[in-house]
């Protein structure tokens, strides 16, 4: 009888009432079936029938040494290369490690017991002539332990006729060898034979029923339970983990575990693994105690020390500086079990051991500097700084023109990208003159160019220049004339202007004082009304520089066009000569006049 894992159920061939049977029936949902095909082997109650886990099928060797497999509900015989030959009687199991079929002892056709070894694996039969192996025997148990990784053999029958059967020693077979484990037994079950051993995979043991002798006992087969209780660390500091893993081997679970004497601030789960914060320092005594299901509870102890937790702290010279400028960096160190390893790592992929230390960032940035100190206790502690690393001084000059006049303030500021607070400033303006703010306003007074530059140094050292080049004109100076200092009313006069000096475009500005001005360099006006006329021209440069002057003129009125009856007009020539003549002296005193109220800028006293 074997168990189908591929087609699902429990599968019974054979067996003797009052004859040999070959019949085959199948254990499901709780019934038995007869599955009896027309193809079966002969009949019989001796062979060994197994499941080979490898090939998907049950394997049936039976007394007529013949190979035959179940499958799908159905009988085959299967052709193999080698045989054990006539066999009855043989143990017989699945190996899981190693993926083949064992089968061990049994009868030879003169009933002779074998101490041969046989495994098969995808239709080959092999014998394995191993050095160590169990005494001949047959009818003996034989199950494979899957959570153990080895086959069982127990007991059996010496060989035909009455008699005892065999001790009731237990072999293993692991890695192609037979091993020999009665001497760890601490008890054993009496030997016994045509018994009934298997695995149970829902208790994780394999159980062994009765035989040929009727004890009508139940054994389970189990390695001793051993414990061995482990640490991650035996000393350590407070508040760093700790991991308690508890090992065994042997016995049979569910395992039950019991912790005693663990650290303040761990609790002890029922479990293998625990896993902490010790919360308190001091010698710790931990010890655990493992139950299972079919043996006495074993125990295992560790001695723990814990520490209290060190603590250690960073300090910087400065927490800003800047590019290419070093950085002292200290610590102290309390608690913990000295000496200490002081790991320096400053966030541009740079790092350092001891204390004290000098850094210097060759990058901007803000950077976190992480300091780790290690006891030898493997307790460690972390302080971090943040630096901020500002780039170079760079300065940029702001003027307000690029160009003005002489003795026109000029303003000056200077922007600061880069560099550590606070900053020192020393301007030179290239006449000689200086300053020593951001922000300020110069005057030239003589016409050149001149290269002003600021020098800017911050609080670590670092310094900065820029320059910039200032042209500086002369002041401006202006003149105004007009064709004629004597017009008559409604006649037009030109006006004429010259003016040097400045910065950029001029710009031209009349004012007639009759109401009327003009923007034109030279501009035409008639006066409607007759009178003294002082007119004015201011002029102005792009940067704000400007000079005022001004012309009069005497308007009169039109001379009258009618002749008195008896009296002959003047020529006309004459006429106009005169008018010409009074005109000329009245100009040259109101010029005379205008010249001592308004002297143009920059024309010398006559």
């Amino acid at each position: 009888m074997a168990y189908d894992v591929r087609d699902g159920y429990l599968v019974l061939f054979g067996g003797v009432y009052s004859h040999l049977l070959n019949d085959t029936w199948k254990f499901e949902g709780g019934a038995w079936t007869n599955i009896t095909n027309r193809l079966a082997p002969t009949g019989e109650t001796l062979g060994a029938m197994t499941y080979d886990a490898r090939d998907g099928y049950l394997l049936l060797y039976n007394t007529q040494a013949e190979t035959w497999v179940f499958s799908n509900g159905s009988w085959a015989t299967l052709a193999t290369i080698g045989s054990p030959g006539l066999v009855t009687s043989a143990a017989i199991f699945y190996d899981v490690a190693d993926r083949y079929v064992v089968m061990f002892g049994g009868y030879d056709s003169s009933y002779t017991a074998l101490a041969s070894t046989w495994t098969y694996a995808t239709g080959v039969w092999t014998f394995r002539s191993l050095a160590t192996h169990p005494s001949a025997r047959s009818a003996a148990f034989a199950a494979y332990d899957v959570v153990q990784g080895y086959g069982i053999l127990f007991s059996g029958v010496k060989g035909a006729g009455p008699g005892p059967p065999v001790s009731n020693d237990t072999w293993t077979y692991q890695n192609g060898m037979w091993f020999n484990v009665t001497h760890y037994q601490v008890n054993a079950p009496r030997a016994e034979s045509h018994g009934l051993l298997a695995y149970d995979p829902s208790l994780g043991y394999s159980l062994l029923f009765s035989g040929d002798y009727f004890y009508n006992d139940t054994w389970w087969f189990v390695d001793p339970l051993t414990v061995t209780l482990n640490a991650s660390r035996t000393a350590l500091d407070v508040g760093h983990s700790l991991t308690l893993s508890t090992n065994t081997s042997g016995g049979a679970g569910p395992f039950a575990y019991t912790y005693v004497g663990l650290p303040t601030g761990c609790v002890a789960p029922n479990a293998s693994l625990l896993a902490c914060l010790p919360s308190a320092p001091g010698v710790y005594h931990v010890g655990v105690t493992v139950s299972g299901r079919v043996l006495l509870p074993q125990s295992n102890s560790i001695s723990l020390n814990v520490n209290p937790s060190p603590k250690i702290v960073a300090a910087a010279s400065r927490n800003a500086t800047t590019v290419g400028f070093p950085v002292s960096f200290t610590s102290e160190v309390s608690g913990g079990t000295p000496p200490f390893t002081l790991a320096w790592t400053f966030g541009d992929s740079t790092a350092a051991s001891g204390s004290p230390i000098s850094h210097v960032f060759n990058a901007a940035g803000t950077f976190l500097v992480q300091l780790v100190g290690t006891d030898s206790d493997r307790g460690s502690s972390t302080a971090n700084l943040s630096v901020l690393v500002h780039p170079g001084i760079t300065p940029t000059i702001v003027v307000a023109a690029n160009e003005t006049d002489t003795s026109l303030p000029l303003k000056f500021d200077v922007t600061v990208s880069g560099g550590t607070s606070p900053f020192l400033f020393a301007w030179l303006f290239g006449d000689g003159q200086g300053a020593s703010v951001a922000q300020t306003n110069h005057a030239f007074q003589i016409p050149g160019i001149f290269r002003s530059s600021v020098i800017v140094s911050d609080a670590v050292g670092g310094l900065g220049t820029a320059g910039v080049e200032i042209t500086i004109h002369p002041g401006l100076v202006i003149n105004a004339t007009a064709d004629a200092s004597r017009v008559v009313q409604a006649s037009p006069v030109g006006f004429h202007s010259v003016a040097v000096g400045g910065t950029g475009a001029h710009r031209f500005l009349w004012n007639f004082a009759d109401g009327a001005t003009s923007s034109a360099s030279n501009p035409t006006h008639s006066f409607g009304a007759t009178g003294a006329y002082s007119v004015v021209l201011n002029v102005s440069d792009a940067v704000g520089g400007h000079a005022t002057t001004g012309v009069s003129v005497l308007v009169v009125a039109a001379p009258p066009t009618a002749v008195s009856p008896g009296s002959s007009p003047a020529p006309p020539t004459l006429l106009w000569i005169l008018i010409g003549v009074v005109g000329l002296v009245e100009a040259f005193v109101a010029a005379r006049l205008m010249t001592r109220k308004r002297r143009p800028q920059g024309a010398a006293a006559p």
